[in-house]
């Protein structure tokens, strides 16, 4: 159990509530679910509850509310691993009470005759009080007010600006501009690649965050960024200027192996940086890449496997391993996980280095060297069918994991040198942990 209470000075007859929500974890389907809003009269009784059914595939469930001892299911949907804005407006009128939900801006559900009673409320609660059901939640900018919300939609007076060099390999940033309207006000990014005159853009796949890394499939065209404004009253849209063409770059210094994936036949994986060419094993190649072509893994069997090489062991340098994949798949609970790219195991003399993929849909990092073991994990749900950009760095004091461009955990460690004489596998522990998804543009960086 987990959870956030406030208690009113007296009862409210008429109280409006919203917050932003992120569900990065459920628990097991069947009847149970993640509990948002409860709402409790002076003893302790509780009148409403607003939660979202748990749901044994997909990331996507109803959102419901719960009061006179029924549920009742809302037009609205939450996705695990995306923020939404609930409100909830509750008006206390015996058999004629009202209740309104709205999910980022558009109403959901609503009644006149729900049979509340007149109590009213005099607690509000976020998360579950009893010890019944596993979740994850992220939870911000949460307001209760009596009465009705008066809110205003949110529009543009600036737009959005994108900073960065213009050039691949470079990353771009994205500032969502200015905005008048009720807050809390949330941001939503769509970069979208154009013409060298700005013209004739289309959206980018999977390219939703405040970031963008500049590949070479831009190279020659121009980029600009949609930011969506989005508050309880409504929503609206803004677009930035494009940025200027984008020109070719080099390979980043000190790569010592990267696989493009764009092979469209045959067994071999060639290494663009190095000598370091791997071998297939039942991986399904030729398919849409985060650039160019892609891999695909079926979760039971598909793997690829490089050579041990001193080129590819850091010793005690530091060491970048860099992947995109994208998947709609859950690996199993811990300690099974997916395991993405790794040379080495625990075991190994020499250590290792690893990236997995955790049942929460998050990405960890590993590393083991002559100084110890560390491990982090972090970052947003990934498992939401849209490319991302992994990122797993070790250096002399600390290791740290880079999700889509931003740093979403680190620790400090001294892990000591790292040589193990193991293949580096792409896709699966040797014989187990078989990912199941698409991957993409693998490379290693040590110095």
């Amino acid at each position: 159990k987990s959870y956030v209470r406030a208690t009113f000075s007296s009862a409210l007859q008429d109280l409006t509530a919203i917050g932003d929500f992120d569900l990065t974890q459920q628990g097991p389907s069947g009847s149970g679910n993640v509990p948002l809003f409860r709402f409790f009269d002076s003893s302790s009784k509780r009148l409403v509850s607003l939660y979202r059914q748990n749901v044994s595939s997909g990331t996507s469930s109803t959102i419901y509310v719960n009061y006179g001892g029924t549920y009742y299911p809302t037009s609205g949907k939450l996705t695990l691993g995306s923020w939404a804005t609930l409100g909830i407006h509750l008006i206390f009128n015996g058999a004629a009470s009202t209740v309104t939900i709205s999910l980022n801006g558009s109403q959901i559900y609503s009644t006149t005759s729900a049979n509340l009673g007149t109590a009213g409320i005099s607690t509000i609660q976020i998360g579950n009080e009893t010890a019944a059901q596993q979740f994850t939640a992220l939870v911000d900018n949460v307001s209760v007010q009596t009465g009705t919300a008066a809110t205003t939609p949110p529009t543009n007076t600036s737009p959005p600006t994108i900073s960065g060099t213009p050039q691949s390999g470079q990353t771009l940033n994205a500032s969502p501009g200015t905005w008048n309207g009720s807050q809390p006000i949330n941001y939503a990014y769509q970069w979208q690649r154009c013409d060298t005159n700005g013209n004739n853009c289309t959206p980018i796949s999977g390219a939703t965050g405040p970031s963008y890394p500049l590949t070479g499939s831009d190279v020659g065209a121009t980029l600009d960024v949609v930011v969506t404004a989005s508050n309880t009253a409504g929503s609206s849209t803004a677009t930035s200027t494009a940025t200027a063409v984008i020109q070719p770059g080099s390979l980043p210094p000190n790569i010592v192996a990267l696989w493009h994936m764009d092979e469209t036949s045959g067994t071999t994986m060639y290494d663009s940086a190095g000598n370091h060419n791997g071998t297939l094993y039942k991986v399904q190649t030729g398919l849409a890449g985060w650039s160019g072509s892609a891999y695909g893994f079926n979760g039971a069997s598909s793997y690829a496997s490089v050579p041990s090489s001193p080129e590819l062991n850091p010793g005690s340098a530091n060491i970048t391993m860099t992947i995109h994949l994208k998947t709609t798949g859950t690996p199993p609970p811990p300690p099974a996980d997916w395991d993405i790219f790794r040379k080495g195991l625990y075991t190994s003399v020499g250590g290792e280095y690893k990236m997995e993929f955790q049942q929460s849909g998050q990405a960890s990092c590993g590393f083991e060297g002559s100084g110890g073991y560390a491990e982090i994990q972090g970052g947003p749900a990934l498992n939401d069918g849209n490319w991302h950009t992994i990122a797993c760095a070790k250096t002399a004091t600390q290791i740290q994991l880079i999700v889509d461009g931003t740093l979403v955990a680190s620790k400090n460690a001294t892990i000591g040198t790292i040589a193990p004489s193991d293949p580096v596998v792409i896709g699966a522990r040797p014989g187990s942990d078989w990912y199941q998804g698409q991957l993409d543009e693998a490379s290693i960086q040590i110095g």
